[in-house]
C-alpha cells in the first residue's frame, strides 16, 4: 500500500516523515542539464520510516468509528501466491516443528523434482504422494481461452445505498456448480480454493461504487476475478493491452 506523510497510522505510531531535497526540475537546473534543454530529470528524497508502517493490513475502524471494517479493504491486499499445508493429522493446540514443516513440504518437492525434468525409464511418477490443498489433490491448471469481448460484458450498476457492500452469500448459492466465468468462459467449480474456483464479481468494483445488486453481480473464475481486481472491465481490458 501506499506510503506517505498523511497516512492513517495505529494511534502512537510515529507516522513516515519524507523531505524533498531537490525536485525534478531543481535537480536538472544543479546539474546544468536545463541549459540544454533537459529540464526534468530526478528528484532526491529523504524518507524515514517505523517499522510498523506499511508492514501489515489493518482495517481503519480500528482507528475512526466511521470508517469501513475488513470489508473495506481492497480485494488485492488480501492474496498472494502461497502454499497451504495440512496440519489436521496434529492434534488440537499442538505446536508445528521444523520437521512438521518439512514433511509437508516433501511431497510437494518430490513432485516438482519429477516434473520439472524429462521422465526416465523406471520413474514412478504416479506412486509418489499426493500434494494436497484442504485435503483435496491440487486442481489442474489449464490455459485460460480469449476473454470475452468487451461489448457482451454486463454494464453492472453503481452507487445508492449499497455502493461499496459485498454480496449476500445467496448470490453464490444459486449458481449451479460448472457454471461458465462471464469473463473467460471457463467452467468453474464450488469445490476447493484454485484457479477455476466459483466467485462472484462486482462488474463495478466496490472501491468505485460498485453495489451488491444482481445488475452488477456476475459469476467468474477465481484467476480472473483476483486478475480484474479494483477495475472495471473496461480498465482490466485495457491493463491486458498494456502489460
Amino acid at each position: 500500500m501506499r506510503v506517505h506523510n498523511d497516512m492513517v497510522t495505529f494511534p502512537r505510531v510515529v507516522r513516515p516523515s519524507m523531505a524533498m531535497y531537490e525536485d525534478w526540475r531543481q535537480f536538472a537546473q544543479n546539474i546544468g542539464a536545463a541549459k540544454y534543454g533537459v529540464d526534468w530529470l530526478t528528484a532526491s528524497y529523504m524518507i524515514v520510516t517505523g517499522d510498523h508502517i506499511g508492514t501489515h493490513i489493518d482495517s481503519l475502524r480500528h482507528l475512526r468509528d466511521d470508517a469501513p471494517g475488513p470489508e473495506g479493504i481492497p480485494l488485492e491486499y488480501c492474496y498472494g501466491d502461497g502454499v497451504c499445508l495440512d496440519f489436521r493429522h496434529l492434534e488440537k493446540g499442538a505446536g508445528i516443528t521444523v520437521d512438521d514443516m518439512k514433511a509437508a513440504l516433501a511431497p510437494m518437492s518430490a513432485m516438482s523434482d519429477a516434473t520439472d525434468r524429462p521422465p526416465h525409464d523406471g520413474d514412478q511418477i504416479a506412486q509418489l504422494p499426493p500434494v494436497t490443498i484442504f485435503g483435496r489433490p491440487p486442481p489442474i491448471v489449464t490455459p485460460r481461452p480469449p476473454l470475452t469481448p468487451l461489448e457482451e460484458l454486463p454494464e453492472g450498476s453503481a452507487g445508492g445505498p449499497r455502493a461499496g457492500k459485498p454480496f449476500p452469500k445467496d448470490y453464490r448459492e444459486q449458481i449451479p456448480e460448472g457454471a461458465p466465468c462471464t469473463y473467460c468462459g471457463r467452467p468453474t467449480t464450488k469445490e476447493a480454493p484454485g484457479p477455476d474456483q466459483l466467485q462472484i464479481d462486482h462488474v463495478k468494483p466496490r472501491i468505485q461504487g460498485g453495489n451488491d445488486s444482481k445488475e452488477n453481480s456476475t459469476p467468474s473464475c477465481r484467476t480472473c476475478n483476483l486478475e480484474k481486481r479494483g477495475r472495471d472491465p473496461k480498465q482490466w481490458y485495457d491493463w491486458r493491452e498494456v502489460y
